[in-house]
C-alpha cells in the first residue's frame, strides 16, 4: 500500500497493552432499550479472544477468555449467528464458545455493570439470562449507562454471610489466594483481619477476571482472616479466605 489506511473517527476503537490483535467479528445486538449494539470479538496472537461493545465515544471491554493454552495464534473467528456461538481457530485447534455467558454473574449488580447487550437480569428467575427474544418489566438492563439503582438491591455490608476458604501453607513458603470478579472493571481490595492491606506487604496479580494476592514468605504473623471486596461503581461483593501455617 502507498499509503496508511486511517481510523475512519481519527482514532482506534481499542488499545490493550502487550496484545498483537490477528483477527476481527462484529456482531450487532438489539438491547431491552431498542437500540442495536455493535460487539467486537478480537482474537490475539497469545490465543485470547477480547469482547468490546462498542459504545461510539469509547469502547468497554466485556470480558477476556482465554481460549488457547499453550498460547497460540488465533487465525480465525466465525460467528454462527443463528447459534449464537462463536468458532476460533488456530493452527492445531478449534474452539467453540457462546457468544455470552451469563450466567456467570452472579448478582444483578454484576449482571448490569458487566453492559453486555446479550444479557439481562430476570427478576422473576434471579439470575442472568439470555435477553435475546425477551421483553418485560422483569428484565433488567442498562448498556449505556450501566445504572445498578434498578435492581433494588442491598449495598455494601448487606449481602449476608461469607463462607470462609480455609489456605493452609508451610511456613516460610509463598501464601497465594485467589479472588474471582464478576467484572473486567472491577478492582480486588484485600483486607487482613478486617484492616485495610497495604499494598507494600502483598504482591497482587493480575489474570482476566482473577485476582492473586501473593505473600511471599509467609510466616506467623501471617495467619489469620483474609477478605477481598470486589469492588466497582460504589457496589461490593466480598469473598473471604482464613490462611493458616
Amino acid at each position: 500500500m502507498d499509503e496508511p489506511v486511517l481510523p475512519q473517527r481519527g482514532r482506534p476503537l481499542l488499545l490493550k497493552k502487550d496484545s498483537n490483535f490477528t483477527q476481527l467479528v462484529v456482531d450487532r445486538v438489539a438491547g431491552l432499550d431498542g437500540a442495536v449494539y455493535e460487539v467486537l470479538f478480537v482474537g490475539t496472537g497469545d490465543g485470547w479472544v477480547h469482547k468490546a461493545l462498542n459504545l461510539g465515544s469509547h469502547v468497554h471491554l466485556v470480558e477476556e477468555l482465554q481460549v488457547f493454552e499453550p498460547a497460540q495464534p488465533v487465525e480465525s473467528l466465525v460467528l454462527a449467528g443463528r447459534k449464537k456461538l462463536l468458532f476460533a481457530g488456530s493452527r492445531l485447534q478449534v474452539a467453540q464458545l457462546p457468544v455470552a455467558d451469563c450466567g456467570r454473574y452472579q448478582s444483578c449488580a454484576d449482571c448490569v455493570l458487566a453492559r453486555d447487550p446479550y444479557c439481562a437480569w430476570s427478576r422473576n428467575g434471579s439470575r442472568c439470562v439470555r435477553s435475546d427474544g425477551l421483553n418485560g418489566s422483569h428484565l433488567v438492563q442498562d448498556v449505556l449507562g450501566s445504572d445498578t439503582r434498578a435492581c433494588a438491591m442491598p449495598l455494601v455490608g448487606t449481602q449476608g454471610a461469607i463462607t470462609p476458604k480455609n489456605v493452609t501453607v508451610a511456613a516460610g513458603t509463598d501464601l497465594v489466594l485467589t479472588c474471582r470478579l464478576g467484572s473486567n472493571l472491577a478492582q480486588a481490595l484485600w483486607t487482613f483481619e478486617g484492616r485495610a492491606l497495604p499494598a507494600q506487604q502483598a504482591l497482587v496479580l493480575h489474570d482476566g477476571h482473577l485476582r492473586a494476592l501473593v505473600v511471599p514468605g509467609a510466616g506467623a504473623q501471617h495467619s489469620g482472616t483474609y477478605r477481598c471486596v470486589a469492588e466497582e461503581r460504589g457496589l461490593s461483593s466480598r469473598k473471604g479466605l482464613r490462611s493458616g501455617l
